[in-house]
């Protein structure tokens, strides 16, 4: 009897021997198995593009429970309203997502983030990231009066915005006629990133040049990159009347005309007056010879005969030149 508990005794203590052996294997298995990689997207941030040029987002995605769904979302500066876009598989590495922002998409700056959802529904997102979009802008100092007979010149701006260095090609479009020439000093400008440099914008306007107002366009081209402005160019002038176009007078008699010069597209110079044309016999005075044109000026034209005046009709010529501008007005003088 004896016998047979110490038999019992011995197969319970190599039994409770072999469950304490199996559940520590079982627990040196359970710490050794590693748990799965968390999910994480790697991404190398799109700092900077040139303007109307596409963007490129790439990104990596790992660990998680794989069948991974990941999606781009980004907006305009400017906006509230995100954009969602399906990344895509792409050939150049495993697990690499990829998606293009079209060029008419990339007007200003864009703000963006990538998320990745696995197949737990376990979803991450990366932080919001800023592409600063290359663009260029111009500033007009004025807007110019330029008189004819002469070279005149503006400043214009070209401002550098978010780095963008690029050359840029300059042109001008509009000038009404052939006669009206206009050049870039210089031609061409690589703006400091991020700075305004000016360049010069010279006109030749000549005195046969029509007067008026002309709007012209100023355009700067750097690849694909167009920008362009809208400016007014005056061309001033002035009128000049005499009151008649004859004027009868008997020897010894005297006449007073009434001279009239009103500017025209913002003329506003000194304008000398004369007279041409009379007779020996006849004299003439005027109640200004210069005159300050802005706006209308009126003088009067006296006219003098004496007795020894040849009779006959004579052609007279009131001329008057300022501003780069030389006009005229012919009336007949009648000696009876």
């Amino acid at each position: 009897m004896k016998a047979l508990e110490d038999r019992m005794v011995r197969i319970l203590a190599a039994a409770f021997v072999i469950y304490s052996i199996v559940l520590t294997s079982i627990s040196v298995v359970f710490v050794l198995v590693p748990r799965g990689e968390p999910l994480s997207i790697q991404h190398d941030p799109v700092e900077q593009i040139i303007v109307g040029s596409r963007a490129e987002i790439e990104a990596v995605v790992r660990g998680g429970a794989g069948d991974y769904n990941v999606t781009a979302h980004y907006k305009p500066l400017s906006s509230n309203r995100w954009k969602v876009r399906q990344m895509q598989l792409s050939a150049r590495a495993g697990n690499a997502y990829m998606y293009e922002i079209p060029g008419n998409e990339t007007t200003e700056s864009i703000d963006y983030q990538i998320c990745a959802k696995d197949g737990l529904n376990t979803r991450i997102c990366t932080q919001t990231y800023t592409i600063l979009v290359g663009d260029f802008y111009f500033i007009a100092y004025l807007t110019p009066v330029f008189y004819a007979n002469r070279t005149s010149s503006m400043d214009v701006g070209i401002r550098s915005l978010n780095g963008f260095n690029r050359t840029i090609e300059l042109s001008i479009t509009g000038l009404p006629t052939q006669k009206i020439t206009a050049r870039f000093e210089p031609s061409h400008i690589t703006p400091a990133p991020s700075q305004t440099t000016t360049v010069k914008l010279y006109f030749g306007i000549p005195d046969s040049a029509p007067a008026g107002k002309y709007d012209l366009t100023v355009s700067g081209s750097s690849g694909t990159v167009k920008r362009s402005f809208v400016m007014t160019l005056s061309v001033p002038n002035f009128e000049l009347n005499v009151t008649r176009l004859s004027q009868a007078l008997k020897r010894g008699e005297s006449a007073t005309l009434t001279v009239t010069l009103r500017s025209t597209y913002g003329f506003d110079s000194d304008v000398r007056i004369s007279v041409k044309g009379l007779p020996k016999g006849v004299s003439y005075h005027l109640t200004a010879s210069e005159v300050r044109l802005d706006g209308i000026a009126t003088l009067l034209l006296i006219i003098e005969t004496t007795s020894s005046v040849e009779q006959r009709t004579y052609n007279v010529i009131v001329s008057a030149i300022g501003g780069g501008r030389l006009n005229s007005f012919t009336f007949l003088l009648v000696i009876g």
